[in-house]
């Protein structure tokens, strides 16, 4: 009993150590199969984009050849032209397949990888629906695409199930069924649901349809704006020449005339006999007018000449001051 609770105690302090080895091994792994896949697409991207009937496949054989020209070599030739045979140019979502599954794997980078398996079966079910449908629609419903199949449009996959739906389903039917095949093998491979697809791609037709009408109001605005300082400017000139053309103000001396009073000239008369009541005072205790009147400048009347004709202008009266 002794000896059993020692090696339980051992065991339970080595959980943790082997329970951190397990992790980073698990991490090890993943990160190897990260890289694995992003070679594997572009190794794919790269095969299929350079696929050439003249070189050496299973498909049909080339007698005489001197060079290859796939760039993924001989290796290369043969996988493109097995893809294609088997799913027409919808082979290229086996790219998309590799580089989505990186994105698929990434959120369990840190966590167990065995409770994610499940879902991610989900997701490649919803693949292989994507690809097969896409196949059948490729070949029965698209028009001729200007490319080299090995052996048709669509493949052999796409060929066998556009047969079986169209006899089925007839035409119209089979190209509605892949349709949503083709929808739901996208929703499901990718997670993406169509609803929040459709929303957030008419949140952005909506304010991408604003932003356009804030651009066009805004061109208006500054289309009216410049039509507006033509104006102006047209007119600025306009009285810019007119105020060169003006002939100076004439500045004519008012001249100052005093009559006089007829009180001061009797003043100047001494009464013989003083018996007037009229306790006025005498006007001569008060200063001459004077005949020098203080005028204006030549600028203070140029300014008021210039105001006057502004302010007649503002009623459509053209006159010179």
């Amino acid at each position: 009993m002794f000896f059993k609770k020692k090696s339980e105690s051992t065991k339970a302090s080595q959980t943790p150590q082997d329970n951190k080895l397990s992790g980073i091994k698990n991490k090890l792994t993943r990160e190897a199969w990260w890289l694995s896949l992003i070679f594997l697409g572009f190794y794919l991207t790269i095969t299929l984009a350079t696929y050439s009937n003249q070189d050496p496949s299973w498909s049909h054989s080339v007698s005489g050849v001197n060079s290859i020209h796939n760039a993924g070599g001989i290796i290369g030739s043969y996988l493109s032209d097995l893809l294609l045979y088997i799913f027409g140019l919808s082979s290229w979502w086996l790219s998309f397949l590799c580089f989505f599954s990186i994105w698929l794997l990434y959120p369990q980078y840190n966590n167990d990888f065995k409770g994610y398996r499940s879902f991610l079966l989900f997701n490649y079910f919803g693949f292989f629906l994507l690809i097969s449908s896409s196949s059948a629609f490729e070949a029965g419903h698209l028009i001729d695409l200007p490319a080299q199949f090995p052996l048709s449009q669509g493949g052999l996959l796409g060929k066998l199930f556009d047969h079986a739906l169209r006899a089925s389903l007839g035409y119209i039917g089979s190209c509605i069924f892949l349709i949503t095949s083709i929808a739901i093998g996208f929703s499901l491979f990718t997670g993406w649901s169509w609803l929040k697809i459709s929303e957030h791609f008419g949140h952005f037709t909506f304010a991408l349809f604003q932003r356009v009408q804030f651009r066009y109001r805004d061109w208006q605005d500054r289309k009216h704006g410049r039509i507006i300082e033509k104006q102006r400017l047209e007119l600025l000139e306009s009285e810019r020449k007119k105020s060169e053309n003006r002939s100076p103000v004439n500045i004519e001396t008012p001249e100052v005339e005093f009559k006089k009073s007829e009180r001061v000239q009797k003043e100047k008369q001494i009464p013989l006999f003083n018996f007037s009541d009229n306790l006025l005072p005498p006007l001569h205790l008060l200063d001459q007018p004077s005949h020098q009147v203080e005028p204006q400048s030549p600028e203070t009347i140029e300014f008021i000449s210039r105001l006057i004709e502004k302010k007649l202008m503002d009623f459509g009266i053209e006159a010179k001051v």
